[in-house]
């Protein structure tokens, strides 16, 4: 196997598109982008007196990773204008849990009714599919029935399923396929009417009965016609009626042929032509061509998947079972890990991936969302690669798996909220992520065969071996071996996909020839993927891993219980919730940036062994302690973000405990300039016995300054007073002085 190694390069500057209808705040200023090329931006600002300003590609790299460039994705666009219209241009992660239900369902039904029609216009389905009360009375219960379906295939007995609420009547539906059509985004069906559903019309079961038997008939290898099953249809109710007639019982009624006709036509069109023909035209008509997907751009189609990794591991961290001893390592829990991919289908890139020893939920797709959209170097540096992990940006459109993690609430909000389009695939069809499915098998070739314990992909392959008892990997050190394995070989080994290309010159090839959009800033970052905590605000604001974050917004809630947002690996700002928007909040002290919560949780435990017993902990500490750290290079930051062990979910938990129980205390400056400055007397104006200044005289010139101004501080007479009851009056004198004499001014 042949590897094409790239080393890292310093300074990489990533070529990235600018969108004409985002809206850019730099350094607090609304800004349109005018033109855009590879070297340079220009922008204009909103605002009168409208000025131009430009920056080259370098700048505008390192403002927007500062913070100084806050991006907002497709302000100018039609869709955000119109959802601005409605006042709806918000997340819809900050919807109730049961709004945002009712949010997705008109969504999801709105989609489905244009994936029916897209199937119409290729020819896949022969029923009519518009607008009309007749059409939509049939097709909207079938889009439920497979929502229905493919998102409650793991519920519990008894549980309320999930898009099985009542449908929208056939006038409401219209006015959501306009809003659908106009912006596609579940925001604007925010607080819309539930108008009551089609009522439908009586039937005799025992007609219905005959029926759907003659027209599944229809599905034959003698190849009916409509009409030959109609007439027997309508045969067959003659000679009943005949008995009923004598019976002196109702008499049955036919349908007409147009109702016949679309009851065969709501037979799977797959069955229908593998029964009438055979399965090879079948497989021709419907199958997926061998020709793939075609050429797409970097970002412009994402697929995200899971796999159950064919290895198993030890579940404990490679320095605590050093220290075991036989006995307990023999008690250790085997198991296989569990891995979650976004794979980009142009370059065969691997965005982001997360090894996980729970199974599959929200909090891992979400993670691995959020990993795509940021810069990843720090943990290529972390796991000591070679080469870089330059792979991120803005997704255009998400493909994922049917799993439950992809269908909750939570990660169809926050790829909605990320700005991508969210297209999820029919259940059963694998071919619809044909990339990633196949790269699998990939890493499990190229990877796992250096490990003990493979479990192989068919129980032939493993034969007698037994992996529960081979197993002498543990995960941590699987999870960095994996790393390593991803970002130096995978993407520098030559993709046969590509013709023999390597994904990483495949990037480097096509973001040059198509630049991608920039990912979100770190305020959007922070307001769509931050961990959630509650705070009672006080006087002080709200003090989270004892750093105080206050505002004047903030001041307006004093005493009561907010929600608010922190990034894990930023703490200089917080975002909380108002009851109607986000506000960000800067830390009242100049915390460094960057800072992550581990660098301060690291900090900690540093000041804890050395000044056991103290409370007070400065953040001239914590600014040095993150220093080292980073130095030494124990980036205790990524070790979370890649620990098997460690999740959104239950770091959040233990964040939440961190806090509680060892940062309860504020932390201070060290270095503070006191809040009181240090009084000088003034002889050039007039003052009475108690000290008061006189107003001077407008005509009144001041004496020339002082050349020795520190000769003349005030020191008040503290012989028999208790010094420690007025520090600021402490002993002032400067050491510039020429003698030790104290001077008093009677």
């Amino acid at each position: 196997m042949s590897l094409n190694l790239v080393p890292s390069v310093t300074g990489y500057v990533p070529n990235w598109r600018l969108a004409p209808d985002a809206m850019y705040r730099i350094d607090g200023f609304d800004y349109r982008l005018l033109e855009s090329d590879g070297k340079a931006h220009s922008f204009q600002a909103t605002a009168k007196p409208y000025q131009a300003i430009s920056l080259s590609q370098p700048d505008f790299v390192s403002k927007h990773e500062s913070g100084a460039i806050e991006i907002e994705p497709h302000f100018l666009s039609r869709q955000k204008s119109y959802l601005r219209s409605l006042n709806k241009d918000f997340r819809v992660r900050d919807l109730a849990p049961r709004e945002q239900e009712r949010v997705l369902f008109a969504y999801l039904l709105c989609q489905g009714y244009e994936l029916m029609l897209g199937e119409k216009q290729r020819g896949v389905r022969s029923e009519k599919v518009n607008l009309g009360k007749a059409c939509l009375s049939w097709l909207l219960p079938k889009v439920q029935a497979e929502l229905v379906a493919a998102h409650n295939e793991n519920a519990r007995k008894g549980d309320d399923l999930r898009f099985s609420k009542k449908l929208p009547s056939s006038r409401q539906f219209v006015r959501d396929w306009r809003k659908y059509e106009v912006c596609r985004t579940p925001a604007a069906f925010a607080r819309l009417y539930r108008g009551s559903s089609t009522r439908r019309k009586n039937a005799n079961p025992v007609e219905l009965h005959i029926r759907r038997r003659i027209q599944a008939a229809y599905a034959c290898p003698k190849r009916p016609t409509e009409a030959a099953l109609l007439k027997r249809y309508v045969g067959i109710l003659h000679r009943l009626n005949r008995g009923l007639k004598a019976q002196g019982q109702p008499l049955l009624t036919a349908v007409s042929r147009k109702t016949f006709s679309k009851g065969i036509a709501e037979l799977d069109p797959f069955h229908v032509t593998m029964m009438r023909e055979d399965k090879k035209a079948a497989l021709a008509r419907f199958g997926t061509g061998s020709g793939g997907f075609g050429q797409f751009r970097p970002l412009e189609r994402v697929e995200f998947d899971e796999w159950l990794i064919d290895l198993q591991t030890l579940l404990v961290n490679l320095a605590i079972w050093k220290d075991m001893t036989p006995k307990e390592r023999m008690a250790v829990t085997r198991t296989r890990l569990w891995v979650t991919v976004a794979m980009d289908t142009a370059t065969r890139c691997v965005l982001a991936f997360k090894i996980h020893a729970k199974d599959p939920c929200a909090d891992t797709a979400i993670e691995v969302l959020e990993l795509a959209l940021t810069d990843k170097s720090r943990i290529a540096d972390y796991v000591g690669a070679a080469c870089s992990y330059p792979y991120s940006g803005e997704i255009n459109t998400i493909l994922p798996d049917n799993g439950s993690a992809f269908r909750s609430t939570a990660f169809l909000t926050a790829a909605n909220d990320a700005g991508a389009e969210l297209l999820l695939p029919q259940a059963g069809t694998p071919q619809a992520r044909a990339h990633l499915e196949r790269s699998f098998r990939t890493f499990s070739n190229q990877a796992l065969h250096w490990f003990s314990g493979r479990t192989f992909s068919n129980v032939l392959e493993k034969g007698n071996a037994n992996p529960e008892k081979a197993a002498t990997v543990c995960a941590d050190q699987f999870a960095k071996g994996f790393y390593r394995y991803m970002i130096d070989q995978y993407h520098h080994t030559p993709h046969s996909g590509l013709g023999g290309e390597t994904p990483h010159d495949a990037w480097m090839r096509l973001t040059a020839k198509y630049p991608i959009r920039p990912g979100p800033s770190r305020d959007n970052m922070r307001r769509t993927f931050g961990l959630e905590f509650k705070r009672k605000v006080n006087s002080h604001g709200i003090p989270f891993l004892a750093l105080p974050y206050n505002s004047r917004q903030l001041q307006g809630h004093v005493g009561e219980t907010v929600l608010f947002r922190v990034n894990r690996y930023d703490l200089t700002k917080i975002t909380f919730w108002d009851g109607r928007h986000w506000i960000d909040v800067d830390s009242e002290l100049p915390v460094p940036d960057n800072l992550t919560v581990y660098e301060l949780e690291y900090a900690k435990r540093e000041f804890d062994a050395r000044f056991a017993g103290n409370k007070e902990m400065h953040l001239d500490f914590v600014a040095d302690a993150a220093a080292a750290l980073r130095e030494i290079g124990h980036a205790s930051d990524v070790a979370a973000g890649i620990s098997v062990l460690a999740d959104r979910s239950s770091e959040r938990d233990r964040l939440n405990r961190l806090d509680r129980e060892r940062f309860g205390f504020r932390m201070k400056k060290l270095n503070v300039t006191p809040a009181e400055p240090r009084r000088l007397l003034d002889l050039t104006r007039a003052s009475d016995a108690d000290g008061e200044i006189f107003e001077l005289p407008a005509a009144y010139r001041d004496s020339p300054v002082l050349t020795q101004p520190d000769r003349y501080d005030f020191k008040d007479d503290v012989k028999g007073k208790d010094q420690a009851a007025e520090p600021e009056f402490d002993e002032v004198q400067s050491a510039s002085h020429d003698d030790d004499v104290e001077i008093d001014f009677e």
